[in-house]
């Protein structure tokens, strides 16, 4: 690393809303502009450098290196929609031998001879569970049911 140089824009930066710090790291010039309430923080920032007998180019580095090995590379994980569709997406299967799925498939078609309506969602949920549960009574009436309020 080259001897790095500090430059901060304007004759009293204390009046300015920030001021522009550049350092040389190398070949490259890196500037950035820090707003003038952080001027004790870019304070404390030079004396840690002189009391690590670095440069202040060096301890951006130091600092830039540290983050990046705490971070990087961010959540490696894929987001699982991104494999995934409405088609694919299923709900768990209910076990029949529960009475809550007696009593879901009941509690259905009592809604659907109200004369209420099911949402698309919930209707291929219901026919997928009545179809699971062909053995239950309740899934026959379900079954019956729900292509009549189809054709409506």
């Amino acid at each position: 690393m080259n001897k790095e140089s500090v430059i901060i824009t304007g004759n009293n930066y204390s009046k300015r809303k920030s001021f522009v710090i550049s350092f040389n790291v190398g070949q490259q010039v890196f500037s950035f502009r820090m707003p003038t309430e952080f001027n004790s923080l870019y304070e404390m920032f030079k004396e840690l450098a002189r009391r690590e007998g670095i440069s202040k180019s060096q301890l951006v580095v130091k600092a830039i290196c540290e983050y990046v090995h705490r971070h990087y590379p961010g959540n490696p994980q894929v987001p699982l929609t991104k494999f995934t569709t409405v088609d694919t997406i299923r709900q768990p299967s209910i076990n029949p031998e529960k009475k809550k799925t007696r009593q879901t498939l009941i509690n259905v078609i009592h809604h659907l001879k109200k004369g209420y309506d099911l949402s698309p969602k919930s209707r291929q949920f219901y026919i997928r569970l009545a179809k699971e549960n062909r053995n239950l009574e309740e899934s026959v009436q379900l079954l019956e049911l729900l292509p009549r309020n189809d054709e409506k």
